[in-house]
Order: structure tokens, then sequence, then C-alpha cells
């Protein structure tokens, strides 16, 4: 490897740990997602964090909603609990998450299409042709 390789290799490793440092959880993206993206940079990184440090950066970063129930409702912590089962807690929580979006959103949709019905202003999928 010449000169000017080995640079752009240390370059792209020292990236690799401003990332994971920076690294935050993008809205859309999904629990794993997070996850395996620090994964990745970790394996791109010259020395990688601990256990506890990567525990401890991933949990820091998760939503509000997840990050609280992890931390009251299950007791997760990044001191006390294993990754697998930092993972699991934290897909449950998402699911529950999605699932409450989920059943708000229709639940809004049937209340906007009885208001609809009610004022007379019947969707067009719901009248006779």
């Amino acid at each position: 490897m010449g000169l000017y390789d080995q640079f752009i290799h240390n370059v792209a490793l020292t990236e690799a740990s401003e990332k994971f440092g920076k690294a935050q959880y993008i809205e859309g993206e999904g629990i794993m997602a997070f996850y395996y993206r620090l994964a990745r940079y970790v394996e791109w990184m010259v020395r990688p964090p601990n256990r506890y440090t990567f525990k401890k950066h991933y949990i820091m970063c998760l939503p509000k909603g997840i990050f609280n129930y992890l931390l009251s409702k299950e007791g997760v912590t990044a001191e006390h609990s294993r990754m697998e089962s930092i993972l699991h807690h934290t897909r449950r929580a998402e699911e529950g998450i999605n699932q409450t979006a989920m059943w708000y959103d229709t639940r809004c949709t049937m209340r906007a299409e009885k208001i609809n019905t009610e004022n007379g202003n019947v969707p067009r999928r719901y009248t006779n042709r």
C-alpha cells in the first residue's frame, strides 16, 4: 500500500470514529437499522469502543419514548443488560409505538369519514353508481 493509499485509509478510519460519535437515530429508519449503522462504524474503527460504551451510545440516542420505556418499564441499562436484551426490548417498544400510531391514524380516518357522512359529504367510494 502506497503512502497516499495509507493516508486515505487512515482518514476513512478516523471518519468512522467521528461518525459513530455523532450518530443519531433517524426517524423512520427503525431501531435495527440504527443498530446496524452503529455496528458498521465500529467495524471500520481503528480503536472500537468497548461494549459498555457502544450500549450506552445506542440507548442514549434512541427516541425519547423508547428510551423512557427501556429505563422505566423494563429496567434496561447499558451497565446491567446484554445487547441482545436491549435489542429485544427496543424492538418491542418500537412495535408498540408503531401499532399505537396505526391505531390512532385509523381512528382519525374513521372519525373524519363519520363527520363527512353526517354532514352529507359522503365520500365518492360510498355512493351508488
